[in-house]
């Protein structure tokens, strides 16, 4: 996804409002709830192409 730009939008634009609703409501100051869903992106993009699969617990 990192690779990709369009993919990472939709990934953005699919999870960046809820993430920002739930961040607002622990914070209850806009910038700061900003700030926390922008780093929470940032930690993604840079561990997504480390990820390793997750095996199957079944």
């Amino acid at each position: 996804m990192a690779s990709e730009p369009s993919a990472w939008k939709r990934y953005y634009d699919e999870w960046a409002p809820a993430l920002l609703l739930f961040a607002r409501q622990r914070t209850r100051f806009q910038p700061d709830a900003e700030d926390v869903v922008q780093e929470a992106f940032l930690k993604v993009w840079e561990k997504y192409d480390q990820k390793s699969p997750i095996p199957n617990p079944y």
